[in-house]
């Protein structure tokens, strides 16, 4: 008899895709609005992002191409306020982009980590969905959120905001293991 997955373990990844994609078009309606080529560049590499997994899978191709979107769309996100200095924008993506590089290379960290003896190390680089999840919302878009905020940029807060919810809801998901 076999006993079903929570919801959140089984649809994690799908939920975190939902909130990743309405925080895009989110940012793509606010660079209208606001006429941002720049706005409008970064929501379109962060769409790209998701739909390399439609082109190329969830196997190698499609997370590397997408998590390169990805570093590159919040990149861009962000450039203003990295240009400015300000503190919370440039820790956020620069923790934003080891955690987006876990996630490419773990195919290769989860059998190896998921029967470490440190429980450290197999419940971070063992399920690196984990740390990415949990990493992302908390040292890398709480940092950015809580800078916009503070600066009045209440649209980009908004935006890292809805992805904060998506990384939190990838935290919980648990990829199928080939044994």
């Amino acid at each position: 008899m076999s006993r079903a997955k929570p919801f959140m373990e089984k649809y994690g990844a799908n939920v975190a895709g939902f909130f990743w994609n309405v925080g895009t078009a989110l940012q793509f309606v606010f660079g209208l609005i606001q006429f941002s080529p720049l706005q409008l560049a970064s929501a379109g590499f962060n769409i790209a992002s998701p739909m390399s997994y439609l082109f190329f899978g969830h196997r190698n191709p499609g997370v590397v191409i997408g998590g390169i979107c990805g570093i590159i769309g919040t990149f861009l996100a962000v450039y203003p306020q990295i240009m400015a200095g300000e503190i919370g924008a440039i820790f956020g993506f620069v923790t934003f982009v080891p955690l987006v590089m876990t996630t490419m290379f773990s195919p290769y960290l989860m059998p190896r980590y998921q029967k470490s003896k440190s429980a450290c190390l197999r419940e971070t680089l063992g399920h690196p969905r984990r740390l990415s999840g949990l990493g992302g919302c908390i040292f890398s878009r709480l940092p950015i959120i809580w800078d916009s905020a503070a600066h009045g940029r209440w649209q980009l807060a908004t935006i890292f905001a809805v992805w904060a919810l998506g990384d939190f809801s990838l935290s919980f998901s648990k990829p199928e293991i080939k044994k």
